[in-house]
């Protein structure tokens, strides 16, 4: 019920926003902001406490890689969205 309620509400909001209709763009801020709240709880990774981790290069550590291309795809949805206003 939870979800539905969600669902519905966002795409209330998406439609009358950005006169976007469309469940994928739903579906990719739904999945943007549990990324988002997943990412600013305190504690939530390693690097906050071992601040040399910050210079291991993105090769060598998946969460790394993990955070660009987050970042990539959540930038794109949001350029996307801005250039369609």
């Amino acid at each position: 019920m939870d979800g539905h309620l969600r669902r519905a509400t966002a795409s209330t909001i998406i439609s009358m926003v950005y006169d976007k209709e469309q469940e994928p763009t739903v579906r990719d801020v739904n999945d943007f902001v549990a990324c988002l709240t997943r990412a600013a709880m305190p504690r939530a990774h390693f690097v906050e406490f071992f601040i040399w981790m910050k210079y291991i290069p993105p090769q060598l550590a998946g969460w790394k890689r993990k955070a660009l291309a987050s970042y990539q795809t959540d930038y794109k949805i949001s350029k996307d969205l801005f250039d369609s206003v």
